[in-house]
């Protein structure tokens, strides 16, 4: 691997920030050394890092890792990259969509069979990029990047005000751990919001079993649809539920329907989903 790859920005060849990519560049060296550290890499990983932008990241997962897949959907920067970093031999750059891959296919062409991911992810579409890496999690040792703080908030947040079905999404599939926060000032242009940097653990097995992941979330997410509501009102209205059946649902589940969805734990919501499912026809 190169050992001069420990850059924190382009120089002269830096490119304008682009809004459709809801581009904020990194330009803090603590920062950036704080989530290599955080990524704690060994010789022998390999990397996945999504929009690695101007390869303020790059550099040193490359100078730390075994190898670096490195997928960054504008061109301009792509090319950048790869004439910064043109003799850096463990370092592969796809000008791809992330989000239009063939994951699963890109990891087995690059030989990759378990792999860890860091990265600054573009913010307006975190939620989709995490629902492709949860699809093959399996192969994931650790997700350490950087997200909005709600949204941070969101993922790691324990039943309460904050949180919701995404925090249930997530919590099925990885143990979340906040980090520490990037302030607006250690990005070009500055957003109008704190980072934080989050490091998730996928699980091999979730902690909770269902027998239809796809029906359980769109369960959760009906649930929370009306979140001011008792779960009671919720299954009355959401799910059609008359009286008659609420009684042993809450029954067979132990959950009392007088509370609201973001009072309901993951392991709750499991269990409230399977009374659910056999209770009903067919």
């Amino acid at each position: 691997m190169n050992k001069n790859t420990n850059r924190t920005n382009f120089g002269h060849a830096a490119k304008a920030p682009l809004k459709k990519y809801g581009q904020h560049f990194l330009i803090s060296p603590d920062a950036v050394q704080k989530i290599i550290d955080a990524a704690a890499l060994s010789p022998t990983d390999a990397v996945l890092e999504i929009g690695p932008g101007r390869g303020v990241l790059t550099g040193l997962l490359a100078a730390n890792a075994a190898s670096v897949l490195a997928v960054e959907v504008d061109s301009r920067l792509s090319e950048e990259l790869k004439r910064e970093f043109s003799s850096c031999r463990n370092l592969t750059i796809l000008n791809k969509d992330f989000l239009k891959l063939d994951l699963p296919q890109i990891l087995d062409d690059q030989g990759i069979k378990k792999f860890k991911v860091v990265a600054n992810l573009p913010y307006y579409i975190t939620t989709p990029i995490l629902e492709r890496l949860f699809l093959v999690r399996d192969r994931i040792e650790s997700i350490v990047v950087m997200v909005q703080r709600e949204m941070a908030d969101r993922m790691a947040a324990r039943p309460g005000a904050e949180f919701g079905s995404f925090s249930v999404y997530v919590q099925y599939h990885a143990k979340v751990d906040k980090l520490f926060e990037v302030p607006p000032g250690a990005f070009f242009p500055p957003p109008k919001v704190t980072s934080t940097v989050i490091r998730m653990t996928p699980y091999q097995h979730p902690p909770v079993k269902v027998k239809d992941e796809e029906a359980f979330f769109k369960f959760v997410q009906k649930t929370f649809s009306q979140r001011r509501k008792m779960l009671r009102a919720i299954f009355r209205q959401a799910f059609k539920i008359e009286d008659s059946g609420l009684v042993p649902l809450a029954a067979r589940s132990g959950i009392d329907l007088s509370r609201r969805p973001q009072t309901v734990s993951l392991s709750e919501f499991a269990r409230l989903y399977e009374c659910f499912e056999k209770n009903q026809p067919g």
